[in-house]
Order: structure tokens, then C-alpha cells, then sequence
């Protein structure tokens, strides 16, 4: 059964264990179509050997997922609470992630693929080490950026691989807070 309380707390410290993981990714579940996974998804790409599907998700969320036509596998899932629209692009935010481990494509490559041909951004807020490793890893990507946003004065700050992201939970001084309270975004380059 799903549980909205648990996939909030987990969406936003981002702090999924194995154990909670998509149970789609996680088991050998096939579905002869992507329509059998989620009723209302509509193909909007591919990746590789992978077909990405996009689907409602409650009120004001949505969901993407990679099916593999082949082993009839869902790959990748990342819902999003809330999708917005923001000058033009559909920006996601309070993620929550899942890939199969012996996937032919990288979580990373879903999140690019998405900013780069569908005119997604992602809003990152709480961070696993698993996600800081792979939000690390745009920076290398020409095409993209990650720049943080500091919603109490609508500030936006392009990001290097190397300035500061990420505050500890238990911040103490003011610079550390700020930081803590910034949302990064990953968006095309402008």
C-alpha cells in the first residue's frame, strides 16, 4: 500500500533505503504493456533500449518511468509531488527516485534526457550521498546547469561542481542555514 506521509518524509530528506524502494524496480514484475503500471501514462520518449512514460500522479504531481519493450520491465521511476509550470519548462519538485539495478541506463541519463528534450527541471531539496554523487555529475554535462534558488528573496546562484550545496541537518551558522534552505535546480543551460 502506498503511503503518502512516508513517500513526503522520504521525498524530502531524499533518504530512501532499499527496503522502500519502488517495489516495480526492485522486483521481476512484467507488464506487457506501460499502460498496466500506470493506466493513464503516454510514451513522451526513448532512451536507449528504454521507452519514457509520463503519467499524473494525485492533485498535482507526476510521474515518469522507463519500460523496457523488451524485458517488459519498468526501469526507472521519479515521482514528483508537485509539478508546476515555470516560464515555460514543467519544473518538478520533492523528488522521489528508483532504477533498477542492472538497468542498460543510469538514473542520471533519465534525469538529462528529461531536461534536455522535454523541457523538465528538477528541484532538489533534501539529499542522499547517492543523490549529491549524481547531482555532482551534471555539472560535467554541457548542456545543463544546477543552480541554487533562495525562495526568501528569489534569488538564483549558478552553481560550480565545487561550491558549497549541501548544509548538515544540525547547521548552525547563518551561511550553512541559507544554504540548507536553498533548493538546487537542474535546468538546460541558458
Amino acid at each position: 500500500m502506498f503511503s503518502f506521509k512516508k513517500f513526503i518524509q522520504e521525498a524530502w530528506t531524499n533518504d530512501i533505503t532499499q527496503g522502500s524502494k519502488e517495489k516495480s524496480v526492485t522486483s521481476n514484475d512484467k507488464y506487457n504493456k506501460p499502460t498496466d503500471f500506470k493506466k493513464d501514462s503516454k510514451k513522451i520518449g526513448s532512451i536507449g533500449p528504454l521507452e519514457i512514460h509520463s503519467s499524473k500522479s494525485g492533485d498535482k504531481g507526476l510521474t515518469h518511468f522507463t519500460w523496457n519493450p523488451t524485458d517488459r520491465k519498468i526501469h526507472h521511476v521519479v515521482h514528483a509531488v508537485e509539478a508546476t509550470e515555470h516560464e515555460g519548462k514543467t519544473r518538478l519538485k520533492w523528488l522521489s527516485a528508483h532504477g533498477r539495478k542492472d538497468s542498460p541506463v543510469r538514473m542520471g541519463q533519465v534525469y538529462s534526457h528529461l531536461v534536455k528534450n522535454h523541457d523538465v527541471e528538477f528541484v532538489g531539496t533534501g539529499h542522499s550521498e547517492g543523490a549529491r554523487k549524481m547531482w555532482s555529475k551534471f555539472h560535467d554535462d554541457k548542456d545543463l546547469e544546477v543552480v541554487g534558488h533562495h525562495s526568501d528573496t528569489n534569488e538564483y546562484t549558478k552553481l560550480d561542481k565545487n561550491d558549497k550545496k549541501y548544509a548538515p541537518k544540525d547547521a548552525k551558522t547563518s551561511e550553512e542555514k541559507r544554504i540548507g534552505k536553498m533548493n538546487l535546480i537542474l535546468r538546460k543551460k541558458q
